[in-house]
């Protein structure tokens, strides 16, 4: 047995009484501490011979022997009686003593918590609330191999800390708890090692990671491999990763690959992180900082992606989420992260940002991307209720071959239920070398992705379009701004239902149109284009046009500003119908408005224009379409005559005055042949020569007549 010397009456102690005389037969009992229970006490260091309880002293009033020794680790508790039993003093939690006069074990030491109602406990179990890494033999002077020590340190499952140094690790398996924290501490993968850092497939895993500092080391492994820092491939696990450094991964940082079933899906938070270096990918290898799979109420808040280079192969993906499940089983926000340098770009390009497969109620939110590489926000395939709102991208980069778009909203769904509900506003995209805003849905059967918000976006200086818009049912684009694109500003193309294009701003177009609107074969679009402005564009400020059977139902141009438009301020082509202009200003315009297809049905009033003559209409079998309130008119290829016998573009109550183009051409307006009813044939003989119809019904009527012949 194990006894210390005890810290009261040890050695050769003399006790007297209250008035100073010798205690002779006086009684020394002991007790546990804090009771009245008897407990043993010892003569010798041996402790196999026990004191008398009481010890009877001697005349002398000392201990028999001389020596009172204690359990080592016990407390006592001392009363002190004269031999008629008057209790003289009492002394509690007295230990035995080493020869610092210390108790030689911290359970024997009581740790008393501050505060009303805190129990009190031995400095021991404080103490092994937390375990330091150095208690089971980590060095941490980064050439120690500190494996075996942090792994069965990590075994205890207790909040496991890290004093400053450089750990050296192969690989840890992870139990089912886990909670790292450091002060200064950086854990460094050794060279030439194979594996995950850590990893663990417990489910209902419930790690958390603090201020820890995570070395991949990917320069100095022998192969390319899919080696993660932290994976966790559990069921149902919950994840927290804070404050942290990852540096140097190879193929990810943070991996998780929980499941495939909605239920068993697990809850990631990664914040206040950054992540730095790493191991760029190839053709076939895609790397990525995080990766996120078979997860489900994540949150990727408040963090740093820098490569810290520019790319020389196909880079690295900063966020890359496959939510497998379904949209209505998953929640994502990714949030206020900063990217530099960040992107893939091969053939499968993935963004600074890339959501992908079965994602639900995403948003993407107040995140700054600066040059990214391959393409800045990118989320596709069975997306259902997705918000990307105040991010900003300054600049993505191409490697020459795969063009690199600043935003991509696209989600191929073959089911119905898929794809509602898609809002991208209030961003700043800036020299995209690629599409500035490509918002594709299902261009194999439009109508499956619906609902799409574009308001308060603004776009500049793309090399292809500032905005592409394709596939959709029910587009709502409002209050967004275009300047300088290199080829069509917003290009819109087989959107079904309803079209409103509001509020916008396009300005300057290097090589095209500002809004060309298509439709292929699909369900008729209706279209409502009011209250924009359209200015310094080479082509077209307005192009709709269709090569389907069904076509354009219907457009509305009201209330627009078009200026400085060098081709056709609004044009209209294909199978585009029923479409009303009207209240627009058009400055600086040669050609406000034209139209390619007898089939078209255009009206057009209370537009206002800078020209110097009326816009001038040439005859095309016997036929014009009007577009203005007053027309100048041509013979068809320069005849000397030529008849007119229809006028297409009326609408009740119209009023249209025609002149004639030239002095040297014959225009002869034929009654009762076409639409025309007149009072007799009419012929605009002279540039003076006026004739003014109203539309009523389906037939254009003679209001009055001017032969003004010089």
């Amino acid at each position: 047995m194990t006894v210390n010397l005890s810290a009261l009456a040890g050695a050769g102690q003399q006790f007297f009484d209250n008035v100073g005389n010798t205690l002779s037969g006086g009684k020394l009992w002991s007790y546990q501490a804090g009771t009245t229970t008897p407990q043993t006490t010892y003569t010798t260091s041996a402790g196999n011979v026990a004191h008398t309880n009481p010890i009877i002293l001697d005349s002398a009033g000392r201990v028999p022997g001389g020596e009172i020794w204690l359990t080592a680790g016990a407390s006592y508790k001392f009363v002190l009686m004269t031999s008629a039993d008057v209790t003289l003093g009492t002394w509690d939690n007295i230990t035995g003593i080493n020869g610092t006069g210390i108790a030689t074990n911290a359970s024997a030491v009581q740790y008393d918590p501050a505060g009303t109602g805190a129990v009190a406990t031995t400095v021991q179990a404080k103490l092994r609330q937390t375990v330091s890494v150095k208690d089971f033999g980590a060095v941490g002077d980064g050439v120690t191999d500190d494996t075996a020590a942090i792994q069965a340190a990590i075994n205890t499952e207790s909040a496991l800390f890290f004093p400053n140094g450089i750990y050296l690790i192969s690989n840890i398996t992870l139990p089912s708890t886990v909670f790292l924290y450091a002060n200064d501490a950086t854990i460094k993968k050794k060279n030439a090692t194979a594996g995950s850092m850590f990893s663990g497939s417990t489910a209902n895993s419930s790690w958390q990671f603090e201020n820890v500092v995570f070395d991949g080391n990917w320069q100095n492994q022998t192969a390319l491999q899919s080696a993660n820092i932290i994976y966790c491939s559990g069921t149902q696990s919950k994840i927290n990763i804070l404050n942290c450094e990852f540096k140097n991964q190879e193929f990810a940082a943070i991996r998780v690959d929980s499941s495939t079933v909605a239920t068993e899906l697990s809850y990631v938070t990664v914040a206040n992180s950054r992540f730095f270096g790493g191991q760029e990918g190839t053709a076939a290898f895609a790397p990525r900082y995080i990766s996120l799979g078979g997860a489900s109420q994540c949150l990727i808040d408040a963090n740093q992606f820098d490569l810290q280079r520019s790319p020389v192969a196909a880079g690295i993906c900063g966020i890359a989420t496959v939510l497998i499940g379904t949209p209505n089983s998953t929640s994502l926000i990714i949030s206020n992260n900063f990217f530099t340098d960040v992107g893939r770009c091969a053939s499968n390009r993935l963004g600074a940002i890339e959501v992908y497969a079965g994602a639900g109620r995403v948003v993407v939110t107040g995140n700054r991307i600066v040059r990214a590489y391959g393409r800045g926000i990118s989320t596709k395939a069975n997306i259902n209720s997705c918000v990307v709102s105040g991010n900003i991208v300054d600049e993505t980069v191409t490697d020459g071959v795969y063009d690199a778009h600043g935003i991509t909203m696209s989600g191929t769904s073959d089911d119905v239920t898929i794809g509602s509900g898609f809002v991208c506003a209030n961003n700043v995209v800036r020299d995209a070398d690629g599409i500035g805003f490509n918002l594709i849905g299902d261009t194999l059967a439009p109508g499956y992705l619906k609902e799409a918000s574009i308001t308060g976006n603004i776009c500049r200086n793309s090399a292809i379009y500032n905005y592409n818009i394709q596939g959709y049912h029910n587009v709502v684009f409002s209050n967004n701004i275009s300047f300088n694109s290199g080829d069509i500003a917003i290009r819109v193309a087989d959107v079904t239902g309803e079209f409103i294009f509001s509020g916008n701003l396009v300005d300057t177009v290097l090589a095209n149109s500002g809004l060309s609107v298509f439709d292929d074969n699909f369900t008729a679009l209706s279209a409502s284009i009011t209250g924009n402005v359209f200015k310094n564009i080479p082509l077209y400020g307005i192009v709709a046009s269709t090569s389907g059977a069904v076509g354009i139902a219907g457009f509305t141009i009201a209330n627009n500003r078009f200026e400085n438009v060098t081709s056709s301020a609004v044009r209209f082509g294909g199978q585009t119908k029923a479409s009303f202009i009207t209240d627009n200003a058009f400055v600086s315009c040669p050609v406000p408005f034209s139209s390619v297809a007898a089939s078209n049905f255009i009206t057009s009033a209370r537009n206002y224009y800078t020209l110097t003559n009326p816009p001038s209409l040439t005859i095309a079998s016997d036929a014009i379409t009007v577009w203005n309130d007053v027309h100048t008119v041509a013979t068809e290829g320069g005849a000397a005559s030529d008849d007119l016998s229809t006028i297409d573009g009326g609408y009740n109550g119209r009023v249209l005055t025609l002149v004639a183009a030239s002095n040297s051409n014959d225009v002869v307006l034929k009654d009762g042949v076409g639409n025309l009813r007149l009072a007799g044939d009419f012929t605009l003989t002279h540039v003076d020569d006026t004739i003014t119809l109203m539309f009523m019904g389906t037939t254009w009527r003679e209001i009055s007549r001017s032969d003004n012949t010089a």
